[in-house]
């Protein structure tokens, strides 16, 4: 996991997120704080087949394949989505996050080569 946030210093409560290693493995808080998320832009150009970026409201440590995602995104094979929440996706708890190559709850496994995901919240 390489995370980077940056806060955006021009008038806006914006922060920027960047992993450049998300795998199966749960990423917990990341933004420490409850807020919205605007933006999800993944890419996935060195998988062969989709991945499943999945979203938890959650200051706790989701168990992969157990936890229940409030969220599931499927970023196609071989490509980088852009998922746009223009009025923001409340997050009460946290965001959490973890990647694995099957959609739902019981997917476990990771992708052959780590996306790396931005995210825009607040």
């Amino acid at each position: 996991m390489a995370i980077t946030i940056t806060n955006q210093t021009i008038g806006l409560t914006n922060r920027v997120l960047k992993d450049t290693a998300v795998t199966n493995t749960a990423v917990t808080n990341v933004t420490g704080t409850s807020g919205s998320l605007y933006l999800l832009y993944a890419n996935n150009t060195a998988n062969s087949n989709a991945i499943y970026i999945k979203l938890y409201d959650t200051v706790e440590t989701p168990v992969v394949g157990t936890t229940v995602p409030d969220y599931v995104f499927m970023i196609d094979a071989s490509s980088s989505q852009q998922i746009v929440m223009t009025a923001g996706t409340a997050f009460a708890n946290g965001i959490s996050y973890t990647a694995v190559d099957s959609g739902g709850t019981a997917g476990t496994t990771a992708p052959s080569t780590p996306l790396t995901v931005w995210m825009v919240t607040s």
